[in-house]
Formats: C-alpha cells, sequence, structure tokens
C-alpha cells in the first residue's frame, strides 16, 4: 500500500510515537485559511499545494517533518 495514497499527506504511522515527545520549539508554523461548509472544509485541494509550494520555496529543513493542524474557527472557516 502506498505511503502517500492522497497525494498530499503521507500515511500516519503510529508505531512508536506513544513514547515520543513533540516540542514545537525553534519550529516555524504556515498558516492558511480554509472555506467551510458546516466544518466541511471546500477548498483544501488549492490550499494543500500551495502549502507545499510555500514551504518548498522556502528551503524548509523541515519540508519532511510536518504536521498538519486544523481549527473551525466557523462552521463556514477553518485555520
Amino acid at each position: 500500500m502506498s505511503e502517500n495514497p492522497t497525494g498530499f499527506f503521507p500515511r500516519s504511522n503510529p508505531e512508536g510515537q506513544g513514547e515520543q515527545e513533540t516540542s514545537f520549539n525553534d519550529k516555524l508554523f504556515l498558516k492558511h485559511t480554509s472555506r467551510s461548509i458546516l466544518h466541511i472544509a471546500i477548498n483544501m485541494l488549492s490550499i494543500s499545494p500551495n502549502t507545499f509550494s510555500t514551504i518548498g520555496k522556502a528551503n524548509s529543513k523541515y519540508a519532511n517533518q510536518f504536521i498538519f493542524l486544523t481549527y473551525d474557527l466557523t462552521t463556514w472557516a477553518g485555520d
């Protein structure tokens, strides 16, 4: 099975992560806002490539180490 079946995000592998500690110190954050209808993102297909393009242009040394966090601002928008 492919490690990246959606073409956007690699498949999660939670094995061994229970003992890991995640630190956000010295990490950069990138923020995009999505449009939603009743908490369902409707423009995610345009946001995800833009996000990865921005990371690539920045030559980020963490390009393969990312966490995609979402937050519903309202029923009509999310971050």
